[in-house]
Parts: structure tokens; sequence; C-alpha cells
């Protein structure tokens, strides 16, 4: 054994002195405790089943690290764990090595009788050796209920990883199968009926602009029951915080609250119009409809409600009434929406006429607000609007909405840039238009406006685009009107 370890003691050295780690090395560990730790190495491989050769080692690259450790077994220890060395046996075979050096040791010193203390250490021995068979074979029971484990955690995992896939898959067909809101104008009266997407939608007039799911809207169209308006844009952040003052001043004026669960049912409206937009009016309409919709679902409960019948309809009021103090009936400086308190008296006498009629004002916020927002050039417009949306509230008649338009310089102006818009189906819905923003036109005074400009060069550039056929089909204009 001795002459092996000088063997490989050599080896070591030379080596080390080669890469110049010797002096450093024997500084930390003298040379009798490199021998020990190359003794040690050597017995552990003789302890193996079956026997590991030495030479198999890397006995150079082993003892390179020596000198990183503070102790001999902190580095045979590191070298066990990093299986660079073969690990110390605990078994059985051990003792019987031990047992067998301890012979042949007293066979070199003459020492063949052993004495009774001598049997008492081997027969402990030979208990601590059962004792450690017996921790071994438990030791294999845990290593196998271990890895029993570990195979059936690796099973759910692969389980998990295909319901993951199978959850993103109809995932995906759910968003295949979500409802697109398309805007349509209905060209007859229609019924109030149940969508695909579960809601009801209507009744609607003639007339009527409304969004709808795409399945319900392509059987309307089909039927001829209604046309698809392709939305001029998406609405804009201003017009999105609009619709959401809107939505939570007609829920405070009406149960004065706004619920924290309405406001999730107006966010989950405006995404829907994010994603298929619509003109900024017809938005308006469905944030109001769906706030009474919500209005009357958290209203507070009221005892033994007192049902006032409807009265009989006031007369028609003289215009001193209905127009603010002082206001002069005289054309303004310059077309312009009405001011602050001009709204304010307004307001107040809207909510004189409707509760006149045995009418809730608050359930008419679309027209009030409708008549507010539009732009007049004179006071008889103002008068003629709000007059007209008190009969149309009587006769149950739909609101009345125009594209929003800023003021014109004169009535020539004002046509070609609603022509332009592209917004009407007839001549009789662009006079209504203009009168509504106090130009008061009669067919014939349009037509004649077009052809002129029609003709000059360079054409404005309203007319550059609405197309020929367009203005042809409106104005009822012939080929010859519009010469090329």
């Amino acid at each position: 054994m001795e002459s092996v370890v000088e063997f490989y003691y050599d080896r070591v050295k030379r080596h080390l002195e080669k890469i110049g780690l010797w002096e450093k090395t024997v500084r930390k560990f003298p040379p009798e405790a490199i021998k020990s730790a190359i003794k040690e190495i050597i017995i552990r491989c003789s302890m193996q089943k079956p026997p590991l050769d030495p030479e198999e080692l890397d006995w150079e690259s082993i003892f390179e690290k020596l000198v990183d450790h503070e102790s001999k077994e902190n580095f045979l220890r590191a070298l066990e764990k990093n299986y660079e060395i073969p690990p110390m046996p605990v078994e059985e075979r051990a003792l019987e090595y031990a047992i067998g050096e301890l012979e042949k040791a007293a066979a070199e010193l003459n020492m063949r009788v052993v004495r009774e203390e001598e049997h008492a250490l081997i027969y402990k021995a030979k208990e601590y050796a059962e004792k450690i068979r017996t921790l071994r074979g438990k030791v294999r029971k845990l290593e196998d209920y271990i890895k029993k484990l570990e195979k059936e955690r690796i099973e759910l995992l692969r389980e998990l990883g295909k319901r993951i896939e199978e959850i993103k898959k109809l995932y995906e067909e759910l968003e295949k199968l979500k409802v697109k809101i398309v805007t349509v104008k209905f060209k007859v009266d229609c019924e109030q009926f149940t969508g695909v997407d579960g809601k009801s939608y209507g009744p609607f007039k003639a007339g009527e602009v409304a969004g709808l799911p795409e399945p319900d809207a392509a059987k309307l169209i089909e039927a001829g029951a209604a046309v698809i308006i392709t939305p001029a844009g998406k609405l804009t952040a201003e017009e999105e915080r609009r619709l959401e003052r809107e939505f939570k001043g007609y829920l405070l004026r009406v149960i004065g609250r706004v619920p924290e669960e309405a406001m999730k049912e107006f966010e989950r409206e405006i995404s829907t119009l994010r994603e298929a937009p619509v003109s900024f009016d017809a938005a308006l309409r469905m944030i109001l409809d769906l706030a009474r919709d919500l209005a009357e679902k958290y209203a507070p409960p009221t005892v033994s409600p007192t049902v006032r019948p409807p009265e009989e309809v006031a007369p028609p009021v003289e215009v001193e009434r209905v127009a603010p103090p002082g206001a002069p009936l005289e054309p303004m400086k310059f077309p312009r929406r009405l001011a602050s308190s001009e709204v304010k008296a307004f307001w107040e006498v809207f909510k004189k006429r409707l509760e006149g009629m045995g009418l809730d004002p608050y359930e008419y916020m679309d027209y009030w607000i409708a008549f507010r927002d539009a732009w007049y050039s004179n006071w008889l417009a103002v008068l003629r609007a709000f007059e007209n949306m008190i009969e149309d509230i009587r006769a149950r008649k739909p609101v009345r909405f125009y594209p929003r338009v800023p003021p014109w310089k004169s009535a020539r102006d004002a046509v070609l840039h609603l022509l332009a818009t592209k917004a009407f189906t007839n001549l009789a819905q662009l006079v209504e238009a203009l009168n509504a923003h106090g130009y008061y036109l009669d067919p014939e005074e349009i037509r004649e406006i077009v052809k002129k400009e029609w003709v000059k060069k360079p054409r404005d550039s309203w007319l550059l685009v609405t197309p020929k056929e367009y203005l042809m089909r409106v104005l009822g204009l012939s080929p010859e009107d519009l010469p090329d």
C-alpha cells in the first residue's frame, strides 16, 4: 500500500511543480496530509464492487483543487460530491475490509490472539452493519417512492399542458364567435326583437340609426328592412369622456347616485363601441338607452306610488314664453351653439312643457341633448328647433340627429359641406338638416347652388370629395345638369 501511495504522491508532486502550484499547496497541506488523502482515495477505489483501478482517476486534475480547500476532509467531500472519486461505502463490505486490514496488521505484528475486548468491538461492528443494511433498505424504499412521485408529477404536468392547450383552443373559438356590432339605418318600422347576443333591441322607426349584432343586421339587410352604414371613424377620447359625463349625469338626476355595477356596464358598452365604431350621435343614443335601463334597475323602491293620469296636451306656447329672457329675435352675429345662460333658460321651459304633458323630462334627455348641442345661425332657428323637439316628443318621433359641423360663412358652404358628409338618402332630409341649422332653402335653390358650383374652375374642395352619382341620386339631377 505504501509503495502505491508513494507512486501517486510523486506523480501529483511533479504535476503541481510543473504548473507552479506545489509551493502554494505544500504551505497549506504538508506532504503527510497529501499522502493521507491519496491513501484514502486508493482505499475507496479498492472498496468498490468491483474494485476500481486507481489509474482510471485523473490524479493531476483532482489535486489541482486541493489548495482551494481548508482541510483534507472538505477536499474529499467536494471530490465525492462532484463524482470525481468514488464514495466511501457504508455497508458490510466496508466493515469486512476493515476487519481484514486489522487481521493483516495483527499477522504482521504476530498478534494472532484476539482479546475479549476486540471480539466485543467486532460484534458491535457487525450490529452496526446490520442496522446500516436495514436503514439502507428503508432508504431504497424512500427512493422508490420519490421516483414514483416524480413520475406522477411529470404525468400531471403533461396533463396540465394538454388542458392548457384545450383552453387556448376554446378561447380562440370564443374569440371567433364574439359578436361584432354594425351600424344600420332602418328603412321601415321594426318591432322589438332579441338579438343573437341575448339583448333586446328596438322597437325602431323608419330612418332611425342603431348598432346591431352583425348576424341580426345581415338578416334585416337581406330582407330589405335596413341598410348598413359605414361609420366615419372611431370615437375619440374626448367623445368617450363626454359619453361618460352624460351617462353619469342621467343617473344622478334620476336616482341620485352612480352605482359601481352601472359603471361596469358602461365600460362594457364603450368597449363594444370601440370595436365596432359608430357615429357619436348613435353612440350617445345607445349610452342613454343603457342609462335608462340601469336607472329602472337601481331605482330605490317606492311605497304605494301614485299614478298621475295623463293631462290634456297643452296648446303650443307663444314665442315669448320659449325664448330666454332678453334674447333678441334677430340673426346672430355668427353661427354658434347656445350659451350656458341660454341653455339654462331653455331647460326650465323644456321641463315645464313636458311636465305639462304629464311626462318626465329626464326620460327624454336624448331629445334635449340633440337640441342643446346643435349649431344655430339665428334665434328663429333656435325657436323652430325647440318647437320641433316638443312636437317630436308629443308624436313619439325619433330624435333628430344631424351631422355635427362647424359654422359656415354662407348657405352655399352649408349645402356643399352637408352633401360631402354623404349622410342623406334624399333631398327632403337635406332640407330638414339645413332648416335645423337656420338655412331655409327650398329644393330648387339647393339644386341651383350645386349646379352653379359644379361648373366653376377650380371646383370647390367639398365637391371634389362628393361623387357625381351621389349628387344626381339625392338631388334628382341629370348628367346634363352636372357636365364633366
